[in-house]
């Protein structure tokens, strides 16, 4: 941590002089700052002439807060619409067996059958409705984790670099689906807004791909390798080395292996003694390692290693 302190205030101008403080005399420059959309970091960001990387945890919980509550609340009305339809249908029952069990006069009987037809169509309805709100609040879910699933500068199933184009694309497949899902919950205009500032923070999230990859290729170039093995850095070590860090920090233990397992296929045909990689002089191999792994290092979507010490220092 090289900057922490106590202060007043927190703007622009603040960050700016207290972090120039804490980089004297450090050979670092500031490439790219991950954070919230907070006003100030974005000013301190410019002043920086960096480049500002949205952290995806903020737009996801908000599109969670936008839809859960709605979500959930629509699965219980329809739960309970079924619940009244099922004790219509059967009161209707009840009421036919108990007439069977009486005697009596002439004139025609009342229409149980009909009744209970009628009343078994209305439960058929309510299940409808229920397996719809659950399908709908199930795709949400998806979408808004999907998010995570799809903004990585490498496809996580095999490590092939994903353009600034294709994750807008990915991205906007997310926001199509839970766009579709509030239509149908009819969802109210706050929920929407705020559906909508997440959709905002997307243009950022689309930008920050595309610095990523131009800053990877201008440090590649500046390797002293041959075009064949910088081709290899570029589509297998890089990505390899970036799967590692991503299976290390995946929630899920099968995630972990099956990304692990994804970034060993890459990296397997390069350690061997043979490659190319391998018989690099000890200057050009230490140059090499350092760039990649700064590459592997570029794309940063979360802030959370810092996020919560706000409420340690209040």
């Amino acid at each position: 941590i090289l900057l922490e302190r106590y202060v007043e205030r927190r703007d622009a101008k603040t960050w700016n002089s207290t972090l120039h403080g804490a980089l004297q005399g450090l050979p670092v420059q500031v490439l790219q700052s991950t954070s919230d959309q907070g006003r100030a970091l974005l000013r301190h960001t410019q002043d920086l002439q960096a480049h500002h990387s949205p952290d995806l945890f903020h737009p996801q919980h908000d599109l969670s807060k936008a839809t859960a509550l709605a979500l959930a609340q629509r699965v219980r009305q329809a739960a309970e619409g079924h619940e009244k339809a099922v004790r219509r249908r059967e009161q209707h029952i009840e009421a036919r067996e108990a007439y069977r069990k009486q005697s009596h006069g002439p004139g025609r009987p009342p229409d149980f059958e009909g009744r209970i037809e009628f009343a078994q169509q209305a439960v058929e309805a309510a299940q409808q409705a229920v397996d719809e709100a659950l399908a709908d609040q199930q795709a949400c879910r998806e979408a808004i984790r999907g998010l995570s699933t799809d903004y990585h500068c490498y496809r996580l199933t095999d490590g092939a670099a994903q353009d600034a184009e294709q994750i807008e694309a990915l991205v906007g497949v997310r926001f199509a689906v839970i766009d579709q899902v509030a239509d149908r919950a009819g969802l109210s205009q706050k929920c929407r807004g705020m559906i909508d500032k997440a959709r905002r923070v997307t243009t950022d999230m689309v930008a920050t791909i595309g610095f990523v990859h131009t800053e990877i290729a201008l440090r590649l170039a500046g390797l002293d390798i041959s075009s064949s093995l910088r081709a290899e850095v570029a589509t297998r070590l890089v990505p390899g080395l970036y799967l590692q860090q991503v299976s290390a920090r995946a929630k899920l233990a099968q995630d972990r292996r099956d990304i692990a397992a994804t970034a060993h296929l890459l990296l397997a045909p390069l350690r061997t003694p043979a490659h190319p990689l391998q018989q690099l002089d000890a200057q050009t191999a230490e140059q090499l390692d350092a760039e990649v792994k700064t590459c592997a290092a570029l794309f940063q979507r979360s802030s959370s290693c810092v996020e919560g010490r706000n409420g340690q220092l209040a």
